[in-house]
């Protein structure tokens, strides 16, 4: 049976509902290393292929949208309180996300994180990660 995990960024203009089978202290929690990641103290990042995440925007352009050399995902932040959301890439199968569980409404006991860094990855090999890995995005329409 799938639970909702509702998450905001500080200020509440952005969020998300991460719904999942999985229990919280199951979750396979990561914390990337790359320069972007480590430059936000908190991300602890979280997916669930077989889960749905849904975003929610009450303030449009309180959305930003980075996109880095390989030019395969958007990482969203809050532009007014600074809040690192997760990161979201496009394919022809869909979209997929990546979500920061440190903005989740309510306490999760989480398991530790596990310290990765996916700097050595192609392209192809990202891509292919993340579809594998990452939690399809439902009505994503608002982002693309």
């Amino acid at each position: 049976m799938f639970k909702n995990f509702n998450a905001s960024c500080s200020c509440g203009s952005l969020g998300y509902q991460f719904s999942t089978a999985i229990s919280p202290i199951q979750w396979q929690v990561r914390k990337c290393t790359c320069s972007f990641c480590s430059g936000h103290q908190n991300h602890l990042h979280v997916s669930d292929s077989l889960g749905q995440v849904v975003f929610k925007v009450s303030v449009l352009a309180h959305l930003v949208r980075h996109r880095f050399s390989t030019k395969t995902a958007d990482f969203l932040m809050c532009v007014n309180c600074n809040s690192y959301l997760g990161a979201v890439m496009t394919t022809p199968r869909g979209s997929f996300a990546v979500i920061n569980a440190e903005i989740i409404n309510l306490k999760v006991k989480l398991a530790e994180p596990i310290l990765v860094s996916f700097d050595n990855e192609t392209t192809k090999q990202r891509v292919i990660r993340r579809t594998q890995n990452w939690t399809p995005v439902l009505d994503d329409k608002l982002f693309f």
